[in-house]
C-alpha cells in the first residue's frame, strides 16, 4: 500500500515521465477503489439491516402478517355488528340504546375491542417494520 506522503511526492514530481504517468494513474485507481469498498460496505450493511428487519429476503411475510391482522380486527367487527343486527331483530320492541345495552351485544362490544386492544400494537410494529425495509428498497430502486 502506498501511504499518504508517498502520493504526495508522486504528485509533486514533473509529469513528463512514463513513470510518473503511471504512478499518477495508480493513485487514481487506488482512490477509486477505496471509494468502491466503501460503498460495498454500505450496501453490505443495508442487506444485513434487511434481513434483520424482514426476518427473511423478501418484505412479504412482514405485509401478509400486517393485512392478517387487519383482517382479524374487520371480523371481530364485522361480528359485533352483525350480533347486534340479530338482537335487533329478535327484540324489535326495544329502542337502539336499549339494544345496546342487551348483554350478547355487549360482550360481543368487549370481544370486538379486547381484540383491537391485543392487535393495535401489533400492526404498529409491522407497519414500522415495513417503512424501514421501503426505506432501504428505495435506495436501491
Amino acid at each position: 500500500m502506498i501511504k499518504d506522503n508517498e502520493l504526495d511526492n508522486l504528485r509533486n514530481l514533473r509529469m513528463n515521465s512514463f513513470e510518473n504517468k503511471m504512478a499518477l494513474a495508480y493513485e487514481d485507481a487506488f482512490e477509486k477503489l477505496k471509494a468502491a469498498e466503501i460503498r460495498l460496505a454500505e450496501i453490505k450493511k443495508d442487506i444485513e439491516n434487511f434481513f434483520e428487519i424482514a426476518e427473511s429476503y423478501s418484505r412479504f411475510d412482514v405485509a401478509w402478517e400486517l393485512r392478517r391482522y387487519q383482517l382479524d380486527i374487520s371480523n371481530a367487527k364485522r361480528k359485533a355488528r352483525n350480533i347486534r343486527k340479530k338482537a335487533a331483530l329478535e327484540h324489535p320492541t326495544l329502542c337502539p340504546i336499549e339494544v345496546d345495552e342487551l348483554y350478547i351485544v355487549r360482550t360481543a362490544y368487549a370481544k370486538r375491542d379486547a381484540k383491537i386492544k391485543e392487535l393495535k400494537p401489533k400492526i404498529a410494529f409491522l407497519e414500522c417494520r415495513l417503512y424501514k425495509c421501503e426505506q432501504i428498497l428505495k435506495k436501491y430502486a
